[in-house]
């Protein structure tokens, strides 16, 4: 996940990912890392490109 994602994310929601902890979340920094993790996902058809 990208900080980016919660930017626009209701409070309730921001609150639930930082009260999860580092063992349950990744966030990631590298947007490539992230686009290039999305595309094994769609691959994989573990997701649809409507995911992105």
């Amino acid at each position: 996940m990208l900080d980016e994602e919660l930017e626009f994310a209701p409070k309730h929601i921001k609150n639930l990912f930082a009260n999860l902890g580092n063992n349950f979340t990744e966030f990631l920094k590298d947007k490539d890392e992230v686009i290039n993790l999305a595309t094994e996902y769609i691959d994989q058809k573990i997701v649809g490109i409507l995911s992105i």
